[in-house]
């Protein structure tokens, strides 16, 4: 699902990974990773907007309205006046990006499912993602491909780019030692990296005109207490780093 990133209203209302870059920014990017567990926390709609809380018709599950409420309840306790955003959801779990440096980002959650992964890489990968894949065991494959599905994603979202289009003009190529070299349809530098946040969910973070910067913290909802943060854990620290 892709959310393009925005800019924040003015009221505060509101096993292994891989990373890619180019170019060598000289400013660099401040950027706020929040990630929720939808499958764990109990969101109450209260103190949202009420069109926040209805359910629209097209939400016919309760994970996704539970994902609509924790989506928004973000927005509320995480955004401030003067930052822009991504925003994205998969799976019960959400994920939120902001920055208010000047740097356009994305962010994708991909929580893994039963699927012919190999399948749906062959229509949209390139040859050498596609022969990197079958390459590799099958359980790293696996989780090769939701990091290379999720870091085109998030550029995807960086770079204002239909879906179809980042997944054939997004290209990454594996060298030796696990390196990768990436390419993306832009003049401007920019870098993307892949992780694993939790067992069986893949996460990208993609920033464009800038050298990021990325402090990640869970955000978490008591109905007695309120909202409260704490920083990540180390299991969300990449393993594999790459470089173009």
């Amino acid at each position: 699902m892709i959310d393009n990133p925005v800019s924040a209203p003015q009221n505060n209302d509101s096993a292994g990974a891989v990373s890619a870059s180019q170019g060598d920014p000289s400013v660099g990017a401040g950027l706020q990773l929040w990630l929720s567990d939808a499958t764990t926390n109990a969101v109450s709609p209260d103190g949202l907007p009420p069109a926040d809380c209805e359910r629209p018709t097209h939400i016919r599950a309760a994970q996704r309205r539970q994902e609509k409420l924790i989506s928004r309840s973000m927005l509320r306790d995480c955004v401030v006046a003067g930052q822009h955003y991504s925003l994205s959801h998969s799976g019960g779990r959400a994920a939120l990006l902001t920055t208010a440096d000047r740097c356009a980002i994305g962010v994708d959650l991909e929580v893994h499912r039963p699927r012919d992964w190999l399948r749906k890489a062959e229509l949209v990968f390139t040859r050498a993602e596609v022969a990197a894949l079958r390459q590799a065991p099958a359980p790293r494959a696996e989780t090769m491909f939701y990091a290379l599905w999720t870091m085109k994603e998030a550029l995807a979202k960086a770079l204002q780019l239909e879906l179809m289009q980042a997944l054939a003009e997004c290209c990454f190529e594996p060298t030796e030692n696990d390196q990768w070299t990436g390419s993306a349809p832009t003049h401007q530098s920019w870098s993307v990296q892949a992780f694993t946040p939790h067992p069986g969910a893949t996460l990208a973070v993609a920033c464009v005109g800038a050298r990021p910067t990325l402090q990640a913290r869970y955000w978490t909802s008591n109905l007695a207490a309120g909202p409260s943060l704490k920083w990540m854990s180390n299991s969300a620290t990449p393993t594999i780093r790459a470089g173009a």
